[in-house]
């Protein structure tokens, strides 16, 4: 630590957390930091913390104890805080002195989410710290952050050992965030392996926070398409659905849901209904894409083209420009991915693709035929006649599955509109 962030942390009489990250000094201006933790605090978008602590973060040859360990402690950090507190933003402000450089920051949320058991308290949260580091000509440099841990685990009951472990597990577990300040019957958004389901579905989280208990998660896919791990032999839906399972319960979370799913989260979805019939009240699946529906009918042309351009979309190298290319594909209407607020963790993700094509025949008439729960099947009138087919399909052979249409048409609920349509056609605000 150099002498000018020594002083200040001997002067508050505090500690940093722990949390000396190196980061390059080539992105070690003030205002590049305090936009880096802006977005990866209020954002969500950490896109950019990997290249910054570590410019290779899948190079083998790059010091573990500065680079990739570092990114996934800060990474494990903003998500630990954002678990219990899934509303909380920060005023981010940066300022120079004659040594270092300072980053000032305060916090506010409510304690409205489970981690690892310990329940909402609902109660407000201040917190605030600084983040400081030298002025340095090195290719380096240490980053002492003072993420205010005394003040988190005083205000929200936390204990430090919760948080540690936190902090400390391994990349490839998946994150948990739900909100919890209405009371009834919880829903459980899966997410596509594109975003985390906290991003992807956003807009629609945001419109029931005050009716209805909300949870959601990151696919494993989602999370080592950012890592960029090989695929596992063994990885399938009842894979990704037995990692989302672990979740909750290492979070705390139990009893009935109400499961809500759109494209090919519509899989894991289906595959968690099938393994928890107890748990599950009912289901909602906006667009689904199960290509097990399609088996019988791959003799077809166009379901034997769609096969076959997926295959090819899912494998070989996925630039950025090969990547928004799919998801203009796939939505087929005005939908630029590029312009999104959420492109930059769209394209951090976009090794999820080799994921994808394990997933791509999964899904049964069989299989399906077991959901217990009644299935709400939202279609977009401007859909593709592959997802016609497929809704067709999956309403012939469900128990109990009912379809409604809404305007739009891979992702109708992506906008401000179609979220609230959404939230109405399905339901989704009704707790009883």
């Amino acid at each position: 630590m150099c002498r000018g962030a020594a002083t200040y942390y001997r002067a508050k009489g505090r500690h940093p957390l722990g949390q000396q990250h190196t980061w390059h000094a080539n992105v070690l201006a003030g205002e590049r930091v305090r936009s880096l933790l802006r977005r990866a605090w209020n954002d969500d978008d950490y896109s950019d913390l990997a290249s910054t602590m570590a410019p290779d973060r899948h190079n083998p040859s790059v010091d573990s104890a500065v680079g990739l360990r570092d990114v996934v402690r800060m990474i494990n950090l903003i998500n630990a805080y954002k678990a219990v507190a899934p509303d909380l933003h920060f005023d981010v402000r940066a300022s120079s002195q004659r040594e270092t450089h300072c980053i000032s920051w305060q916090a506010d949320g409510h304690h409205t989410g489970w981690l690892l058991g310990r329940a909402p308290s609902q109660r407000r949260l201040r917190l605030s710290g600084e983040v400081r580091w030298c002025r340095s000509r090195a290719a380096t440099s240490p980053v002492e952050c003072d993420w205010d841990r005394s003040e988190f685990l005083r205000q929200t009951g936390v204990g430090a050992e919760r948080l540690t472990a936190a902090v400390s597990r391994p990349d490839d577990e998946l994150w948990v965030r739900s909100s919890f300040v209405a009371a009834g019957t919880p829903l459980l958004f899966f997410p596509t392996p594109a975003l985390p389901g906290w991003l992807s579905w956003k807009r629609v989280m945001d419109l029931l926070k005050n009716k209805r208990p909300l949870i959601t998660f990151q696919s494993f896919a989602n999370v080592a398409g950012f890592w960029r791990r090989p695929v596992p032999s063994e990885y399938c839906a009842r894979f990704e659905t037995t990692k989302c399972e672990f979740s909750l319960r290492r979070s705390g979370l139990a009893g009935p849901l109400d499961v809500v799913a759109h494209s090919m989260g519509a899989v894991t979805a289906l595959d968690f209904a099938v393994h928890n019939p107890g748990r599950v009240r009912r289901v909602v699946l906006v667009e689904p894409t199960i290509g097990g529906l399609l088996l019988g009918c791959r003799f077809r042309p166009e379901v034997a083209q769609s096969f076959s351009d997926r295959e090819s979309w899912y494998q070989g190298k996925m630039s950025k420009h090969r990547y928004a290319r799919f998801l203009r594909a796939i939505h087929r209407d005005d939908y630029d991915p590029v312009r999104s607020p959420f492109w930059p963790m769209l394209a951090a993700h976009r090794w999820n693709m080799a994921y994808r094509l394990r997933l791509l025949a999964e899904g049964e008439a069989g299989w399906i035929s077991t959901v217990r729960a009644p299935i709400l099947v939202v279609r977009g009138r401007q859909t593709t006649p592959i997802q016609r087919l497929i809704v067709s399909q999956l309403a012939a052979c469900a128990q109990n599955c009912r379809v409604v249409d809404m305007p739009g048409g891979h992702a109708p609920h992506a906008g401000a509109s179609g979220a609230q349509a959404l939230v109405d056609l399905a339901d989704l605000s009704d707790n009883h």
